[in-house]
Protein backbone atom coordinates (compact mmCIF):
# COMPACT_ATOMS: atom_id res chain seq x y z
CA UNK A 1 0.00 0.00 0.00
CA UNK A 2 2.98 1.96 0.54
CA UNK A 3 4.37 1.70 -2.70
CA UNK A 4 1.05 2.20 -3.97
CA UNK A 5 0.64 5.83 -1.93
CA UNK A 6 4.01 6.69 -3.00
CA UNK A 7 3.81 5.86 -6.59
CA UNK A 8 0.35 7.97 -6.58
CA UNK A 9 2.08 11.08 -5.15
CA UNK A 10 5.22 10.87 -7.33
CA UNK A 11 3.00 10.54 -10.47
CA UNK A 12 0.90 13.47 -9.76
CA UNK A 13 3.41 15.75 -7.95
CA UNK A 14 4.39 17.13 -11.67
CA UNK A 15 0.48 18.15 -11.86
CA UNK A 16 0.99 20.18 -8.66
CA UNK A 17 2.85 22.83 -10.38
CA UNK A 18 -0.62 23.34 -12.50
CA UNK A 19 -1.49 24.96 -15.67
CA UNK A 20 -2.47 27.90 -14.06
CA UNK A 21 0.53 28.41 -11.91
CA UNK A 22 2.43 28.70 -15.02
CA UNK A 23 3.38 32.70 -16.61
CA UNK A 24 4.82 33.20 -20.18
CA UNK A 25 6.24 36.55 -21.67
CA UNK A 26 4.03 37.45 -24.34
CA UNK A 27 5.83 39.16 -27.64
CA UNK A 28 6.04 43.02 -26.47
CA UNK A 29 7.31 41.78 -23.25
CA UNK A 30 4.38 41.84 -20.95
CA UNK A 31 3.86 38.89 -18.40
CA UNK A 32 0.39 36.69 -18.51
CA UNK A 33 -0.41 34.69 -15.81
CA UNK A 34 -2.27 31.51 -16.94
CA UNK A 35 -4.21 31.94 -13.88
CA UNK A 36 -6.09 34.90 -15.69
CA UNK A 37 -7.55 32.34 -18.55
CA UNK A 38 -9.36 30.46 -15.32
CA UNK A 39 -12.86 29.96 -15.72
CA UNK A 40 -12.08 30.34 -19.72
CA UNK A 41 -11.87 28.57 -22.95
CA UNK A 42 -8.84 29.18 -25.06
CA UNK A 43 -6.40 27.48 -27.39
CA UNK A 44 -2.40 27.33 -27.62
CA UNK A 45 -1.14 26.88 -31.14
CA UNK A 46 2.66 26.09 -31.93
CA UNK A 47 4.08 28.33 -34.73
CA UNK A 48 7.02 28.81 -36.88
CA UNK A 49 8.75 32.27 -35.49
CA UNK A 50 10.39 32.85 -38.89
CA UNK A 51 7.25 31.74 -41.37
CA UNK A 52 4.28 31.41 -39.32
CA UNK A 53 1.52 30.75 -41.45
CA UNK A 54 -0.82 33.41 -40.48
CA UNK A 55 -3.60 32.45 -43.10
CA UNK A 56 -3.81 29.30 -40.30
CA UNK A 57 -4.12 31.56 -37.36
CA UNK A 58 -6.75 33.41 -38.55
CA UNK A 59 -8.40 30.88 -39.51
CA UNK A 60 -8.41 29.55 -35.94
CA UNK A 61 -9.33 32.62 -34.55
CA UNK A 62 -12.72 32.80 -36.79
CA UNK A 63 -13.61 29.60 -35.87
CA UNK A 64 -13.03 30.63 -32.43
CA UNK A 65 -15.09 33.37 -33.11
CA UNK A 66 -18.30 31.54 -34.27
CA UNK A 67 -17.94 29.38 -31.34
CA UNK A 68 -21.14 29.83 -28.48
CA UNK A 69 -18.80 30.15 -26.12
CA UNK A 70 -15.40 32.30 -27.85
CA UNK A 71 -12.61 30.66 -26.91
CA UNK A 72 -9.20 32.80 -26.88
CA UNK A 73 -6.17 32.08 -29.07
CA UNK A 74 -2.44 31.84 -27.71
CA UNK A 75 -0.15 31.42 -30.31
CA UNK A 76 3.82 30.23 -29.17
CA UNK A 77 6.47 30.49 -31.37
CA UNK A 78 8.40 27.34 -31.23
CA UNK A 79 12.14 27.93 -31.56
CA UNK A 80 12.95 24.47 -32.21
CA UNK A 81 10.65 24.24 -34.87
CA UNK A 82 13.11 26.43 -37.01
CA UNK A 83 16.49 24.27 -36.69
CA UNK A 84 17.64 22.98 -39.52
CA UNK A 85 15.64 25.05 -42.02
CA UNK A 86 16.71 27.74 -44.30
CA UNK A 87 16.89 30.83 -42.22
CA UNK A 88 14.95 34.03 -43.40
CA UNK A 89 14.05 37.24 -42.14
CA UNK A 90 11.66 37.21 -39.24
CA UNK A 91 8.50 38.29 -41.26
CA UNK A 92 6.11 41.19 -40.41
CA UNK A 93 2.75 39.27 -40.65
CA UNK A 94 2.89 38.71 -37.03
CA UNK A 95 1.88 42.39 -37.17
CA UNK A 96 -1.64 41.50 -38.74
CA UNK A 97 -2.44 39.25 -36.34
CA UNK A 98 -5.73 40.08 -34.37
CA UNK A 99 -5.63 41.85 -31.28
CA UNK A 100 -7.29 39.11 -29.56
CA UNK A 101 -5.07 36.41 -30.71
CA UNK A 102 -2.43 36.85 -27.63
CA UNK A 103 1.70 36.32 -29.34
CA UNK A 104 3.70 34.93 -26.70
CA UNK A 105 8.03 35.42 -27.19
CA UNK A 106 9.73 32.42 -28.83
CA UNK A 107 10.36 29.30 -26.53
CA UNK A 108 11.67 26.12 -26.41
CA UNK A 109 8.94 24.30 -27.23
CA UNK A 110 10.01 20.37 -28.16
CA UNK A 111 9.93 17.65 -25.26
CA UNK A 112 14.05 17.06 -26.45
CA UNK A 113 14.67 20.81 -25.02
CA UNK A 114 16.41 20.82 -21.88
CA UNK A 115 14.53 24.13 -21.55
CA UNK A 116 10.82 23.41 -22.77
CA UNK A 117 8.75 26.32 -21.56
CA UNK A 118 6.70 24.83 -18.41
CA UNK A 119 3.36 25.43 -20.49
CA UNK A 120 4.57 23.20 -23.71
CA UNK A 121 5.75 20.53 -21.01
CA UNK A 122 2.37 21.08 -19.33
CA UNK A 123 0.77 20.86 -23.00
CA UNK A 124 3.07 17.77 -23.93
CA UNK A 125 3.65 15.44 -21.77
CA UNK A 126 0.80 13.31 -20.35
CA UNK A 127 1.87 13.35 -16.58
CA UNK A 128 1.08 17.10 -16.29
CA UNK A 129 -2.22 17.51 -18.88
CA UNK A 130 -3.00 13.77 -17.62
CA UNK A 131 -4.58 13.20 -21.52
CA UNK A 132 -1.68 13.32 -24.38
CA UNK A 133 1.59 12.95 -24.34
CA UNK A 134 2.79 14.30 -28.13
CA UNK A 135 6.04 16.55 -29.45
CA UNK A 136 5.15 19.97 -30.84
CA UNK A 137 4.92 20.50 -34.54
CA UNK A 138 4.01 23.69 -36.66
CA UNK A 139 0.49 24.43 -36.30
CA UNK A 140 -0.22 22.10 -33.47
CA UNK A 141 -3.00 23.27 -31.84
CA UNK A 142 -3.92 22.69 -27.75
CA UNK A 143 -7.49 23.05 -26.70
CA UNK A 144 -8.59 23.70 -22.64
CA UNK A 145 -11.66 24.19 -21.61
CA UNK A 146 -12.68 26.46 -18.48
CA UNK A 147 -12.16 24.23 -16.29
CA UNK A 148 -8.34 23.46 -16.93
CA UNK A 149 -8.53 20.00 -18.98
CA UNK A 150 -6.35 19.70 -22.04
CA UNK A 151 -9.74 17.93 -24.16
CA UNK A 152 -8.27 18.30 -28.17
CA UNK A 153 -5.06 18.19 -30.28
CA UNK A 154 -4.74 18.63 -33.62
CA UNK A 155 -2.62 19.53 -36.06
CA UNK A 156 -2.98 21.76 -39.38
CA UNK A 157 -3.00 18.94 -41.55
CA UNK A 158 -7.19 18.78 -41.09
CA UNK A 159 -8.50 20.41 -44.11
CA UNK A 160 -10.23 23.48 -42.87
CA UNK A 161 -13.38 22.72 -43.43
CA UNK A 162 -12.74 19.66 -40.89
CA UNK A 163 -11.19 21.28 -38.51
CA UNK A 164 -13.84 23.83 -37.76
CA UNK A 165 -16.62 21.07 -37.86
CA UNK A 166 -13.94 18.78 -35.58
CA UNK A 167 -13.68 22.12 -33.18
CA UNK A 168 -17.37 23.06 -33.24
CA UNK A 169 -18.09 19.39 -32.29
CA UNK A 170 -15.85 19.32 -29.33
CA UNK A 171 -16.68 22.64 -28.13
CA UNK A 172 -20.29 21.22 -28.05
CA UNK A 173 -19.35 18.27 -26.14
CA UNK A 174 -17.33 20.11 -23.64
CA UNK A 175 -20.73 22.50 -23.65
CA UNK A 176 -22.79 20.14 -22.68
CA UNK A 177 -20.52 18.29 -20.45
CA UNK A 178 -20.64 21.78 -18.08
CA UNK A 179 -24.20 22.14 -18.01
Amino acid sequence: MKIFLLLYSFLYSFNDSSLYSISFEQADGRVIEMSSFKGKRFMVVVVDPKRPDIAYLDHIHSIARSASVSPHVIAVPASDLEEGKRKTAAPSAFTTLNKSITLSRAVDAGKRSAQQHPLLKWLTHVEGNRHFDRDIEDGLMFMINEKGVLYGVHNKQLSPKLLKEVMEQEIKQQDSRVE
